[in-house]
């Protein structure tokens, strides 16, 4: 961060502000003298190319204190710490161990080096530490151990984990790694696990290059810890000397460093509150945590960008796990479900089946060289996995994949061919674009789609109540859960509060048939929306509610090519707000959405956009005319004088153009409304500049109060009508008027409309709504995140 930033009306570097260091951050570890000194006396002392000599006695000893464990042993690396953690747990072939679904990829793989599977446990969406409410619906007969790791500067409810896994005769890893001096109830992280890891890696906050350690309280444990480091007489992957020599000096300075560190990230936290959009994961709510900061974790609030929701939905919720199962055994019984033993893609060095989107090769249609298992992105076409040309595992890179039998069950999609094709047909209305894709997938044939996987996570296979005899083990895809998780999420919120009816908004025979349902989507989804889940939806012969409009969206590019997260090509939506508020991006993307065919994103056409609609059009008819009110009219709301034939005009126009917007939003016309709302801005403009108040005053000041009070309720009329493109701006035009937000939608009645604000009301001039962007902007942004020559 910017080092004036605190206290300072500066904007940090992070947000645009001048960087202190325009070069990036200083190498990790810096020098440190008690480290040197270290070093050299482990060197001078002859006793460095030994195990277990004076340096590692001494380290395993201040190890031991520093975390109140009896027990501390010194390993090469933390993954082979974790591995090893798990092997003394007994896991191993046909047992199951829990984790966050957001972990570090060692964890997963080491899970899967001792034979076992890892099983995916979502995190919380305010902390992305592990959600331990969802630990017990996770687990099953096979579960043998969880593993919990700090994250970011965040804590796993360690006493929650333990208790239920004390409950079920579970083990518990806990991988303090990137937590190393942070404390929980003054307790250590890394000493709450029946077996705790640390990392001594180069960037750790104890770093040796390379090394780890091993922390538990029972003696059991540590023998098997110690038995396991043993090849022969002596330890396979030990710390050595000279490495534990560099870990201790910093294990001593660790408390003061771990305070500095809380202190600045407090510090960060206070500069970046005021500029909105980044928000510091959520600590664990308990007394007094004291985190260690290896990372510091931010989130960016959907409501920085005007965006917000009744009920963030999950598909591993127990009511989609049960709504999932009901619409298989539903369609099974309907004759729409049939076991195959199908060929699917086994990865021999991961020993796994692969999901499909864990396979990508070679589009067979496009040659497209990264086709997922599914789909290529390129062509559209949904693909099977076996057709993929030089495929490759995307977990681990290997190409050394077979084909094996493994049965699963099929949606029988053809048979439901005929209907589907009756379905889409009644939906006129639908854009031309998620039409074509729907009639393309129908005119070429449909297939039959499986619908199970050979997974260790997500919604069981079961029939009356039990696991399916032939499919133990195996998961429904995610292409045929998902969806149904758009009813389970509405189940969701309706059993978060008492009064709630689902079933009034999903079946038409408890009152849905008054519901309007839209999705929204890429093209890319369309294929599953118009065909696959409608199949779900008609074959159970239930009374569901189907989609009344499907709004596809074509893509935005970036300069005429993919924007690019992997190839830094393109602007995210991290850095968007750092550099401009959320206004102008929202007035880009909806003027410019992607509805009948791609568009291409450049620097020049958004800043022509921000600079000729938001500044030139409606920030300057805001500022004039409340300007002009502050100036000439003591800032209220005139009275005096009578609408004339300019303003009979003005109103009939008005009118006519609010209809056409109400009726493009209600049509779902983005880019048709945006022009709409447009074109009520310009009417503004062209009203003031021929009615000319700053004329008017001079000689008639009845005349030019008619019109300024025309122009001030037209002013508060946009703040209500811009609310759903740029809310932001909308408030602060409707706060200029003392005007509650949100504010109800106005009629079609102009002449009423244009007559609401009491007369004698104080009107306030907002600041500049909106600055524009000039052309040393796009240079800097064009150097930073890439523009023509990077498409």
């Amino acid at each position: 961060m910017n080092r004036r930033c605190a206290g300072s009306e500066e904007r940090p570097a992070l947000l645009g502000g001048r960087p202190v260091r325009p070069d990036g951050p200083p190498l990790w570890p810096g020098t440190n003298a008690a480290v040197e000194e270290a070093l050299r006396q482990a060197a001078t002392a002859g006793l460095w190319g030994r195990y277990h000599s004076e340096q590692s006695e001494a380290l395993s000893a201040e190890l031991a204190a520093f975390f109140q464990v009896p027990h501390v042993l010194l390993c090469a690396s933390g993954t082979l710490a974790v591995e090893l953690a798990l092997r003394a747990c007994g896991v191993g072939v046909g047992d199951e161990v829990l984790l966050a679904a957001y972990d570090y990829e060692g964890n997963f793989l080491s899970v899967h080096a001792v034979g076992a599977q890892p099983v995916l446990v979502d995190v919380t969406a305010s902390s992305w530490q592990l959600d331990v409410e969802q630990l017990a619906a996770a687990a099953s007969p096979r579960t043998k151990a969880v593993i919990c790791s700090h994250l970011h500067g965040g804590i796993v409810d360690m006493p929650a984990v333990l208790e239920l896994a004390r409950q079920r005769g579970w083990s518990v890893i806990e991988d303090a790694a990137q937590a190393i001096g942070g404390q929980l109830q003054g307790r250590r992280l890394g000493s709450w696990g029946d077996i705790g890891v640390l990392s001594f890696g180069g960037s750790k906050l104890v770093a040796a290059g390379r090394g780890g350690a091993l922390l538990c309280h029972e003696a059991r444990l540590a023998q098997r810890l110690r038995l396991l480091l043993r090849r022969g007489p002596q330890e396979w992957a030990a710390l050595s000397e000279l490495q534990a020599a560099v870990v201790r000096p910093q294990l001593e300075q660790l408390p003061a460093r771990t305070a500095q560190r809380a202190a600045r990230a407090a510090r960060l936290e206070a500069a970046l509150a005021p500029f909105g959009a980044l928000r510091r994961l959520a600590p664990l709510e308990t007394p007094q945590p004291q985190p260690a900061f290896y990372k510091l974790g931010w989130d960016y609030d959907a409501a920085a960008f005007g965006l917000s929701w009744d009920w963030f939905g999950r598909s591993s919720s127990p009511q989609n796990q049960k709504l999932t199962q009901h619409f298989a055994e539903v369609l099974d019984a309907n004759g729409l479900i049939e076991e195959r033993v199908d060929q699917m893609v086994y990865s021999i060095d991961d020993k796994r089946f692969l999901p499909d989107r864990y396979i990508e090769g070679t589009c067979p249609h496009c040659a497209f060289p990264k086709a997922r298992g599914d789909q290529c992105d390129n062509c559209g076409n949904l693909l099977d996995p076996t057709e993929l040309k030089d495929p490759y595992s995307v977990i681990s890179g290997s190409r050394n994949l077979e084909v094996r039998d493994t049965r699963h069950l099929y949606l029988l999609q053809t048979k439901m061919a005929d209907r589907i094709r009756a379905w889409v047909d009644t939906h006129g209305d639908w854009p031309i674009l998620a039409k074509s894709i729907a009639y393309k997938f129908l005119d070429e044939g449909l297939i039959d789609r499986g619908i199970t996987r050979d997974l260790s996570w997500g919604v069981p296979v079961v029939k009356d109540g039990a696991p399916r005899p032939g499919m133990e083990g195996k998961v429904f895809y995610v292409w045929f859960d998902a969806p149904i998780e758009y009813i389970a999420a509405t189940q969701e919120w309706a059993d978060a509060q008492e009064g709630r009816d689902w079933k009034r908004w999903w079946r038409t025979d408890a009152g849905a048939e008054d519901v309007r349902y839209v999705e929204f989507m890429g093209k890319d989804n369309v294929a599953f929306h118009t065909v696959s889940f409608p199949a779900t939806i008609l074959g159970s012969e239930e009374p569901w509610k189907s989609v009344d409009m499907l709004k596809a969206f074509n893509w935005l590019n970036w300069y005429g090519g993919k924007f690019s997260t992997s190839n830094q090509r393109g602007v995210f939506m991290d850095a968007a707000l750092e550099i401009l508020p959320p206004d102008f991006w929202r007035w880009y993307l909806t003027s410019n959405a992607p509805e009948s065919s791609d568009t291409a994103f450049t620097w020049e056409m958004f800043a022509s956009s921000v600079n000729r609609d938001l500044a030139d059009v409606l920030g300057n008819f805001i500022n004039r005319i409340l300007k002009f009110t502050e100036g000439k009219f003591d800032g209220v709301v005139p009275e005096g004088g009578e609408p004339g034939p300019l303003e009979e005009k003005l109103f009939a126009d008005v009118s006519a153009r609010l209809a056409d917007l109400a009726e493009q939003m209600d049509a779902i016309e983005v880019r048709k409304s945006a022009q709409a709302l447009r074109a009520l801005w310009v009417v503004g403009n062209e009203y003031l500049q021929e009615a000319a108040p700053w004329t008017a005053i001079k000689t008639d000041r009845d005349r030019a109060a008619v019109i300024v009070r025309t122009a001030l309720n037209l002013a508060a009329l946009y703040g209500k009508i811009s609310a759903p493109f740029i809310p932001f701006a909308a408030e602060k035009i409707s706060q200029a008027f003392s005007i509650d937000v949100p504010a109800a939608w106005p009629s079609n009645d102009a002449a009423v409309e244009l007559n609401s604000l009491p007369v004698g009301l104080s009107v306030t001039a907002p600041e500049v709504l909106f600055k524009k962007i000039d052309e040393d902007m796009i240079a800097e942004w064009t150097a930073r995140f890439g523009g023509a020559e990077e498409a």
